[in-house]
């Protein structure tokens, strides 16, 4: 599976959103580092980033981007212009028919056609991968840093234990809720703490040798990451 922004870069290496995180974040330990690369994977399935967007997160600015989406023309303007228009994919029905193909659809004389098309789409989005990185990186840390700060011990040590290392204990960071401190949930579905346990797991496979340590201690870093 294609991880998401990986494709920004114009290749299919897995380890480009690690390289986008340890460019912006080199002090961070390496093992904290990948549970922040496995957690980037899980939102939208880890493809069809258009716009640098990091773990659900969109910048505050516009760009416009090509999207690739379905839709319904007339027969009209599909003949106006066909070489903008693609088969709306094997297996697609439309009105209860078969819609897979553009020319199934034209052979039955129909006046609707589902297709696909790419059209300029104004969607958030951030200047580059490495500022998507660099946001997406300080609004984890700044989780930790509240948990860090807080004066009850279990939110410490809750936040130690993710800092070293522990896949649930980093998910538990995400999911929770301490509306004291400001924390809400990153994502608020049920199954969202097992998908990023699954997640750092598959980035702990995949990342086995190619992230690097950790640089000199990073002064951004969450107080007490190792």
């Amino acid at each position: 599976m294609v991880r998401q922004h990986d494709e920004l870069l114009g290749g299919g290496a897995s380890d480009s959103s690690a390289a986008a995180i340890t460019e912006v974040a080199p002090g961070l330990s390496r093992d904290f580092r990948v549970m922040l690369v496995g957690h980037s994977w899980v939102e939208q399935g880890g493809i069809n980033i258009a716009n640098n967007n990091f773990a659900g997160m969109e910048g505050g600015t516009k760009s416009i981007t090509k999207v690739r989406t379905s839709t319904v023309i007339s027969r009209s303007e599909y003949e106006a212009n066909p070489k903008h228009y693609a088969d709306y994919g094997a297996g697609k029905r439309y009105n209860g028919k078969d819609a897979s193909t553009i020319k199934a659809q034209l052979d039955r004389g129909e006046t609707m056609l589902a297709v696909m098309f790419s059209s300029p789409v104004e969607r958030p989005s951030y200047a580059s991968l490495a500022s998507a990185a660099a946001a997406y990186v300080h609004n984890v840390e700044a989780r930790f840093r509240k948990l860090q700060a807080s004066d009850k011990p279990d939110h410490q040590a809750l936040a130690q234990a993710a800092l070293g290392g522990d896949a649930k204990a980093y998910a538990k960071v995400l999911t929770m809720s301490a509306p004291k401190l400001g924390v809400l949930p990153y994502n608020s579905a049920k199954d969202y703490s097992g998908r990023v346990i699954m997640q750092i797991g598959n980035a702990r496979k995949e990342l086995a040798d190619d992230l690097p340590a950790a640089a000199a201690p990073d002064a951004g870093a969450p107080p007490g990451a190792p």
